[in-house]
């Protein structure tokens, strides 16, 4: 069995507005590989539980949602597409939602987001 996925950042990926917010903006185009007949699982998970940090430390933390195709769950605690067979260079977008803070402290913002790929 081989089971692949690889994500393509978006240009938004580094120009969020936290100011006016931001709704369904794509930051990655995912791209799932797997020839298991029986499907697969993409898991994608938050490494600081759907928010957003700065390196000020004195700047709050910023929570976000984020949607990916047919997943189920959040990014806070974890986001789960099921595949029922193989595919081959499936795509879809994980989108961003991201709200409105007028009173955001400028800094960078960031956030890990890891992807897995498991057979069934």
């Amino acid at each position: 069995m081989s089971c692949t996925v690889t994500i393509a950042a978006t240009a938004k990926t580094t120009s969020l507005d936290l100011k006016a917010g931001e709704q369904n903006q794509s930051v990655g185009v995912i791209t799932e590989t797997c020839n298991s007949s029986s499907g697969y699982t993409v898991s994608i998970s938050s490494r600081n539980g759907g928010q957003l940090r700065s390196g000020d430390a004195s700047a709050p933390l910023t929570s976000y949602t984020a949607s990916y195709d047919d997943a189920t769950g959040s990014i806070a605690s974890g986001l789960s597409a099921i595949r029922n067979g193989a595919f081959f260079g499936r795509t879809g977008n994980l989108l961003i939602n991201i709200p409105a803070n007028a009173q955001a402290i400028a800094s960078n913002y960031s956030d890990s987001i890891s992807l897995v790929i498991a057979a069934k």
